[in-house]
């Protein structure tokens, strides 16, 4: 999975104070910050700890590397003003110390890892992850190598919106001119999709590109009032982020839209008539809509069904048992894509946390309530970072183990 988008979905729920400003000060004033690790950009000095503020010079950090911050995210002082411009601690190997605030340290998480990508558009070439120092030339689209990234935050974005708005990634790619920066370029292979089968209502007018990027000449129309997407992907944009959906065209292969303005009632409740939705891996069923434990409930085997209404991420389907309703939604996040049968043995101990669902995060027995025994798989699923997860049949139902336990 790409940090950066990743990076990006968790600061929509981030809301993030500013940093203290004012006159020089003799002393410390406290305010917080939302992240919990820093990129240093270029070298940066390394101050010690002297009365609980910063002392002595104590060498130099060298760039490009990522710090964690030595206090909660939002934990008053954790970012103060000293000597007329703010300060974050650090942790180190020699245990705490400071570094000043200033515009080479960003806010956010530094991929090193070196991969290759694909620039499907234009973009300006900088020296550094700063938009002050803009190379002066630009790449037209082709293969790279990026040799790292940074997914950064903004300092000092007061409300979710403005947060999202400012977040972004900057990419280090080798060129012919050496190392240079990018920021927030369209790359497919680095775009993170929430997978959904729920269908979205579109107008017909809409023009489809290859990828989630409105390239000149790449559009073809859409030509149909809605499609059944595949996937969709929040991307960071000059005005905002925007939602990209992919889906399978006439002729089977994937295409990107990006839904013209309609109220989101006209998009996410309308009609269907009969229209087909699939559930690749199946879904459990509802009498009613946004019903849930405690009503009649089943689950339905893989396959295409007659849709007649989507209200919200719930559609309605026609079945061999009569109407039921599906929270598309949630279908591929309780029985994801890629799940097989196994035989596995494996052993639950009192610190076992069993889940209803893989992705949904739903605990359905804590620690403490199984001993220490072996049982066997009936299925097993593995995520894309690689994170094993086995189907059992417990007293209260079938559950899901984690291979390694979660956090929290």
């Amino acid at each position: 999975m790409s940090k950066s988008v990743r990076w990006l979905a968790a600061a929509l729920f981030l809301l993030l104070p500013g940093i203290v400003s004012g006159e020089e000060t003799g002393g410390l004033q406290d305010t917080s910050i939302a992240a919990q690790e820093v990129v240093i950009t270029a070298d940066t000095r390394l101050y010690g700890v002297e009365q609980g503020k910063p002392g002595p010079e104590e060498g130099v950090l060298p760039a490009l590397q990522e710090l964690e911050v030595d206090c909660l995210p939002l934990q008053p002082g954790c970012v103060a003003l000293y000597g007329g411009k703010p300060w974050i601690p650090v942790k180190t190997a020699e245990g705490r110390k400071w570094i000043a605030w200033d515009r080479g340290v960003m806010q956010g998480r530094l991929d090193p890892s070196e991969r290759q990508g694909t620039l499907v558009h234009k973009v300006q070439l900088y020296d550094a992850p700063d938009a002050e120092q803009a190379a002066g030339e630009e790449l037209d689209p082709q293969p790279v190598v990026i040799t790292a990234s940074i997914a950064y935050t903004p300092r000092d974005a007061h409300t979710a919106s403005s947060m999202v708005a400012e977040s972004g990634t900057w990419y280090r790619i080798s060129t012919s001119l050496g190392a240079k920066w990018i920021p927030n370029p369209v790359i497919p292979e680095e775009v993170e999709q929430r997978h959904y089968i729920v269908p979205v209502k579109l107008s017909g007018t809409e023009l489809s590109y290859p990828y989630p990027y409105a390239a000149d000449g790449a559009g073809e129309r859409i030509g149909q009032p809605w499609v059944q997407p595949v996937s969709v992907a929040v991307l960071p944009g000059e005005d905002g982020p925007s939602a990209w959906y992919r889906y399978k065209g006439a002729d089977g292969g994937e295409r990107w839209v990006s839904p013209d303005p309609l109220t989101q009632e006209e998009r996410n409740r309308f009609l269907l008539d009969g229209a087909p939705v699939e559930l690749p891996t199946g879904a459990r069923a509802f009498a009613g809509r946004g019903e849930e434990e405690g009503t009649a409930q089943r689950w339905l085997e893989p396959g295409m069904y007659p849709a007649d209404e989507v209200y919200e991420g719930w559609v309605k389907l026609r079945t061999a048992d009569g109407s039921a309703w599906v929270n598309l939604n949630r279908a591929l996040l309780e029985r994801p894509e890629g799940i097989v049968p196994s035989e596995a043995v494996i052993t639950l101990t009192p610190q076992t946390r069993a889940y209803r669902f893989p992705l949904t995060g739903e605990v359905s027995h804590e620690a403490g309530t199984f001993r220490l025994q072996q049982v066997r798989a009936l299925e097993q699923w593995t995520s894309p970072q690689g994170d094993v997860w086995y189907r059992i049949e417990s007293f209260g139902g079938p559950v899901w183990i984690p291979e390694k336990p979660l956090p929290g």
